[in-house]
């Protein structure tokens, strides 16, 4: 390491282009992977940059979307700091800025101090990452998996299906009603924002809700690839879960790719979640052995 000068503050918009450098040129990069490019949190609160003397030498990004929730979007560092010189000034600055945020009345969790409860989560793909994440006390919170299809149409019980069950591609317009299914169906750690899914949308190859008497029951939104597709989101109201709702949507899905020769399409889903496992499985999915850690630490 050099001797330095260095400082925490919040990053700023003109930040941009430094930290895009270190994005492209450093070895040391942890990114969500996410509906919003690292960039694009820039403005949003919980976002610092770690300099010497007007040079960014890391960056860190926790913005909270949606609330209580602050996923580390971003964590880059020059080769001139060891990870550690460079994750301890900043996760300190984050950590007391994130403890201390007043809770309001609209907020789920608040903690006896009366202030918001905060999980800060970070998928954690590569082992230095984790290093640092546990050597700063965050836990294990589950495994993330991921499963494949390869394009074989698989034949299912179609009485499964409730009756009058329609799938239509999602319009912008339905995105209110798609924000409350999403809030509805997911724990608030795995909740996506309006905002967020309005993101999704925007980058969707093909997006579709599932409409009963009227209302929109499931969605689903999957993004396209060079080899395929990727099924980014999937969720049924919890009141219609387990009547044929999300594989519907998944089979309507693979009969699209496969009209469209795109022969493969991955998947996401908790290593704990039992009922996403069967489904996907039913539909001809298959684990390829890929297994992500979440770790989180609760903060308030």
């Amino acid at each position: 390491m050099i001797a330095t000068d260095l400082a925490v503050r919040p990053a700023t918009r003109a930040d941009q282009h430094q930290i895009a450098e270190l994005m492209d040129f450093e070895e040391h990069l942890h990114r969500h992977l996410d509906w919003r490019a690292p960039l694009d949190w820039l403005g949003w609160p919980h976002y610092w940059v770690m300099e010497d003397r007007g040079r960014i030498l890391a960056a860190l990004a926790c913005p909270q979307d949606p609330p209580q929730v602050a996923w580390i979007r971003l964590f880059v560092h020059s080769i001139l700091l060891t990870p550690a010189e460079a994750w301890t000034p900043l996760w300190e600055t984050a950590r007391e800025a994130i403890a201390s945020i007043p809770a309001t009345l609209d907020l789920d969790r608040e903690s006896p101090q009366g202030v918001s409860v905060v999980t800060v989560a970070a998928i954690a793909v590569k082992p230095w990452f984790r290093t640092l994440l546990e050597t700063s006390g965050f836990v294990l919170h589950q495994n993330i998996v991921l499963l494949e299809w390869q394009g074989s149409l698989v034949n299912w019980d179609h009485r499964s299906r409730q009756d009058g069950l329609q799938v239509r591609r999602m319009a912008r317009q339905d995105l209110p009603e798609v924000a409350a299914l999403d809030a509805d169906a997911f724990d608030l750690l795995w909740r996506n924002s309006q905002e967020a899914l309005q993101k999704a949308f925007s980058q969707a190859l093909y997006a579709t809700v599932a409409v009963l008497d009227g209302r929109i029951r499931g969605y689903q939104i999957s993004t396209g690839n060079i080899s395929g597709g990727h099924l980014g989101r999937l969720a049924v109201w919890r009141d219609v879960q387990g009547h044929g709702i999300g594989r519907t949507l998944v089979s309507d899905l693979q009969t699209w790719l496969q009209a469209r020769h795109l022969d493969r399409l991955t998947v996401n889903t908790q290593a704990d979640n039992a009922a996403s496992l069967i489904l996907y499985q039913r539909m001809g999915f298959i684990k390829t052995g890929d297994v992500f850690p979440v770790y989180t630490s609760e903060l308030g």
